[in-house]
């Protein structure tokens, strides 16, 4: 008992000292954030709102060429950019050197949720959820996984997964398995062990996948008439995720007709329950499911015009997708469909959280 108690101490004394650091870093990004924002191009100000999928476990020509056209603010792996540790240790050091001419720094990202979504399948740490059962396990789990990433190179987590679910939903094994309040306190630690280990998080996905039995990616757009639980989110955000990743669901009580992640009264509503700062995030916009359902540019339209800040064009289906995405958001400024405010508005934001990466 004792010494579960001095482990809660040490826990409660970091974040005391994280909170003070963010307090900080905050103030010095406020008080310096225009100044790149000024230098860049609307063009390169669309990139920095892209985290995009791409081609190829090696740095080639091809991959320079299409980072060269983008810009991108991130760049998104997947299984067909991983083989073994020294080739992705390799390909991001590779991708780090040459990018280091790009006006800001990259966020690498990538889906390290443990169980059945453990990108990088090498890792050591891939705890399930559903297997954390206390907020010191959960600690552990965030450091030690996020440690083993900052070792790889990464630098942004699209996990823990926060989505209340049940026995029969696709996203079921995937979740904590657990009530609200336990979902939130858990959340919040392992969040925490990120940070210590230097891993910006995204949470995810707000409001949730929950009562859903269908891939909502692969098979058609869901639509909810009620909303599942989200106590869990607004517990978890008080360790403070950089990121909220949104759910491509429509929720008849908030909008009946667009999906959360491409509707203003979404973006609303989640600012309503878990505040201003953080930046928003969209599930990808380039799903099968939603091409069903709009085009590409109308759904990147929609999104920057909701209020999302960083949108994931993953390209599963048409790798051209990113390439086609930076354009279709330049040319939805010129024709006068994206306010260039807008732009400005998420790109500040976005810059924040790369100053602090470079602290």
């Amino acid at each position: 008992m004792l010494k579960q108690k001095k482990k809660d101490l040490k826990i409660i004394i970091f974040i005391l000292l994280l909170f003070a650091s963010l307090t900080l870093g905050t103030w010095l990004s406020e008080n310096k954030s225009g100044e790149i924002e000024k230098e860049l191009t609307l063009r390169e100000k669309v990139g920095q709102m892209l985290i995009v999928g791409f081609e190829g476990k090696v740095l080639d020509s091809n991959l320079e060429d299409f980072i060269k056209e983008i810009k991108p603010g991130g760049l998104l792996f997947l299984a067909r950019n991983i083989e073994d540790q020294e080739q992705l240790k390799k390909l991001i050091s590779d991708l780090k050197k040459f990018s280091s001419n790009l006006p800001l720094p990259l966020f690498f990202v990538v889906d390290q949720e443990g169980g059945p979504i453990s990108r990088v399948t090498f890792l050591k740490q891939k705890t399930p959820q559903s297997q954390i059962e206390n907020t010191t396990a959960a600690f552990n789990v965030g450091f030690e996984r996020g440690r083993e990433l900052r070792e790889l190179g990464f630098n942004l987590n699209l996990a823990p997964l926060l989505d209340w679910s049940r026995p029969g939903d696709f996203i079921y094994q995937r979740t904590f398995q657990k009530e609200p309040q336990t979902i939130g306190e858990l959340a919040f630690y392992l969040i925490l062990g990120q940070k210590k280990a230097g891993i910006l998080t995204a949470i995810k996905h707000f409001p949730g996948y929950g009562n859903i039995s269908f891939n909502p990616e692969r098979e058609s757009l869901p639509i909810l008439k009620s909303l599942p639980p989200i106590d869990q989110f607004k517990i978890a955000i008080a360790s403070q995720p950089e990121f909220i990743m949104t759910a491509n669901v429509i929720y008849q009580k908030i909008d009946d007709t667009l999906p959360f992640g491409i509707s203003q009264k979404g973006t609303q509503f989640l600012k309503r329950e878990l505040g201003e700062d953080v930046l928003i995030l969209s599930d990808d916009l380039s799903s099968k499911v939603l091409k069903k359902n709009f085009s590409l540019k109308e759904t990147l339209v929609l999104a920057v015009n909701s209020g999302v800040d960083i949108l994931i064009v993953a390209g599963f289906d048409d790798p051209q997708d990113p390439k086609k995405a930076i354009d279709f958001l330049v040319e939805g400024v010129k024709e006068g469909k994206i306010s260039e405010e807008t732009i400005d508005r998420a790109t500040k934001k976005i810059i924040k959280i790369k100053k602090s990466m470079l602290k």
